[in-house]
């Protein structure tokens, strides 16, 4: 992580400036003034929304990952803590509701917060594309042809985090997994990108200036 988003931040700044860039609203003269009125909450809000998404689909994905795993590797320690029966029909949010499972320190644990963490790179790193351009929309801009830089930072960020889950993950772990643990892993990266285009919307009513 401390390598991989300054790296791919860096690539960022090689991207050329917007096409509209001369059309928008000039600052003001006076250098006291860094924010025009009402720009430093827009820019605080746009930025918490942007970060949501990452944010709650790490937390899914690790919920449902170490419910899953635990179900599948430690039931015993759920029997034993009082957290279902054996042949019980228990799914990851009995787990989740387990008190039990605070006091667990296993292989699961560990395996559950490497899921996590790569959700959140891979959200991140998806998210960038949408970072190309401060107001033109990825649909009106291919990032790959805008920026060849990021692109190959891109392709070298997902490897990373394929490289980081292959060395800390054990080989049973990805048929344990149920299929919706993959469905939100993968759906969620996409959604970050679209909320954040929506964000940049607001942005352009805002940047650009008003035709008369």
């Amino acid at each position: 992580m401390q390598f991989l988003f300054p790296s791919l931040g860096l690539s960022l700044a090689a991207s050329n400036a917007d096409t509209q860039s001369m059309d928008r609203v000039p600052p003001k003269n006076d250098e006291s003034i860094v924010f025009a009125r009402g720009e430093g909450a827009r820019l605080f809000q746009h930025t918490c929304i942007r970060a949501l998404i990452p944010a709650i689909a790490a937390h899914f994905v690790h919920l449902i990952g170490f419910g899953s795993l635990m179900l599948i590797f430690e039931r015993r320690f759920l029997f034993a803590g009082d957290c279902g029966t054996l042949s019980g029909d228990l799914n990851w949010r009995h787990v989740a509701r387990c008190d039990a499972v605070r006091q667990y320190s296993g292989p699961v644990k560990d395996w559950a917060g490497s899921l996590m963490l790569a959700e959140l790179a891979l959200c991140l790193v998806v998210l960038s594309s949408s970072f190309l351009s401060r107001t033109e929309l990825i649909k009106g801009k291919n990032p790959w042809r805008a920026n060849p830089l990021w692109g190959w930072g891109f392709l070298a960020s997902l490897l990373l985090i394929l490289f980081y889950l292959i060395a800390t993950l054990d080989n049973g772990v990805w048929g344990a997994l149920p299929w919706y643990f993959y469905v939100v892993a993968i759906i969620m990266p996409s959604l970050g990108v679209m909320t954040s285009e929506l964000v940049k919307r607001s942005d352009q009513k805002q940047e650009y200036r008003a035709e008369k």
